[in-house]
């Protein structure tokens, strides 16, 4: 196995962009009738922080964000999986995002 694919499934497993989780990480969980998403915003933030919140809010801070109001599965699928597509990093796969509820 190369070194590189090492590593990607390395961070798959943990199941953060950032890295392990964290027990402080604010993580939100989207339900969804394939299996539960945890989004561990934190990560993101650490991810992103030289973009600052601009490339997933649209704005410089953001408002009392409610996700699970305009955080559909059209948008997620299109957005989330565009960025870790546009990057090379995060899960691109169905289960990797999805967990089956137990």
């Amino acid at each position: 196995m190369k070194v590189s694919s090492a590593i990607i499934i390395a961070l798959v497993l943990l199941g953060t962009p950032g890295g392990a989780k964290d027990s402080r990480d604010e993580v939100f969980v989207f339900k969804a009738s394939r299996g539960d998403i945890a989004f561990n915003h934190t990560a993101h933030q650490k991810w992103l922080a030289p973009q600052g919140c601009r490339p997933c809010h649209k704005t410089e801070k953001p408002s009392l964000y409610k996700p699970e109001k305009s955080f559909d599965p059209v948008i997620a699928h299109y957005f989330c999986k565009g960025c870790h597509r546009e990057k090379g990093r995060g899960p691109m796969e169905c289960h990797q995002c999805h967990k089956r509820n137990k």
